[in-house]
């Protein structure tokens, strides 16, 4: 894609990259493009939080694949440093509380019974709003660097915040419609 535009801006003095990008219409279709990614991957992720001992390997390889994906659409590197940024913005409060629910999950599972039924209902819903936080976040830290605009760290936890929330009724209404 990259280079598909320095051959359009070789060509053209219009200087056509810089009015695309600042068109709402193409931040609306990155933005619903993403969305179709990162509810994808919140599925993913729901099916597979439901499941014991796998859930934390395999949820994280889908997060994972999910922010990797979302920096590929955004025309941007998940490497190291990408991801040591986005984390570092995240901030230690949200990423401890990650790994702090994620291993609380996993622990009920291992109950029987009642902790795996109860378990898997929570590692599913937990795993898709965090999934969607994680993509929603993503798309909010991949749109300021795209623009070259700092990025705000008490914003980017906010959108995972708000996303958190959405996540879990968006799971809630995607179960609610499959069960009509």
């Amino acid at each position: 894609l990259q280079a598909l535009w320095q051959a359009i801006e070789s060509l053209s003095s219009l200087g056509l990259q810089h009015l695309l990008s600042d068109d709402k219409a193409v931040h609306d279709l990155y933005a619903r493009t993403a969305h179709q990614h990162i509810v994808g991957y919140t599925l993913a992720a729901a099916g597979l939080g439901a499941l014991p001992v796998v859930d934390i390997v395999a949820v994280s390889t889908v997060q994972d694949k999910l922010l990797h994906s979302l920096a590929q659409l955004y025309g941007q590197r998940w490497d190291n440093n990408t991801i040591t940024e986005f984390l570092g913005l995240a901030g230690v409060s949200m990423i401890t509380g990650y790994v702090a629910r994620t291993l609380s999950r996993a622990m009920v599972k291992v109950v029987p019974v009642w902790g795996q039924t109860i378990g898997a209902i929570w590692g599913a819903s937990a795993s898709a709003a965090t999934t969607y936080a994680l993509g929603k976040a993503a798309i909010y830290f991949f749109t300021q660097r795209k623009n070259g605009l700092n990025v705000d760290a008490e914003i980017l936890r906010e959108v995972y915040a708000d996303a958190m929330k959405r996540g879990a009724e968006l799971l809630k209404d995607r179960m609610q419609s499959q069960s009509r």
